[in-house]
């Protein structure tokens, strides 16, 4: 939540939050990017300083504009996060990707999230296990469905 004076929820324990990209719908708009630990360069780049400072200052909860820790690429991202989650092996990482915060429609889970996941009743499992792809310039292939 990241606003003052306000109890962060108890769940779901999120240990860290990539911000890969903004979506073309945001025109440089990166209201929220406090809300995240690591970015990219990719993110950063793109960001409209003078809009996202007019939106939180709208808004007033100004930790949700602040600048996490900039990775080159998705990569370099998702080494730091498991790098930095002390005690957790990468393999049974439990990770959940989602394509854009406007549509939550579909996502991806780790393996070791599955189990769980399955145990929903609202969720239907779509796909099957694959490894994260990234291209040679380290960005995660695109979100499909």
């Amino acid at each position: 939540m990241r606003i003052i004076g306000v109890d962060e929820p108890a769940t779901p324990n999120i240990r860290y939050v990539i911000a890969g990209d903004l979506s073309d719908d945001c025109q440089g708009n990166a209201l929220g990017i406090g809300l995240a630990d690591l970015t990219t360069r990719r993110l950063f780049d793109k960001i409209d300083f003078h809009k996202t400072n007019e939106n939180v200052i709208t808004s007033t909860f100004l930790h949700r504009a602040m600048i996490p820790i900039i990775l080159d690429n998705d990569l370099e991202a998702m080494r730091t996060a498991l790098r930095c989650s002390w005690g957790v092996v990468p393999e049974q990482a439990r990770i959940i990707r989602i394509a854009n915060t406007l549509h939550l429609e579909y996502l991806y889970v780790s393996e070791s999230l599955l189990p769980e996941i399955r145990t929903l009743d609202d969720v239907e499992v779509v796909g099957r296990p694959e490894a994260m792809q990234f291209d040679s310039q380290g960005v995660l292939h695109p979100f499909h469905k």
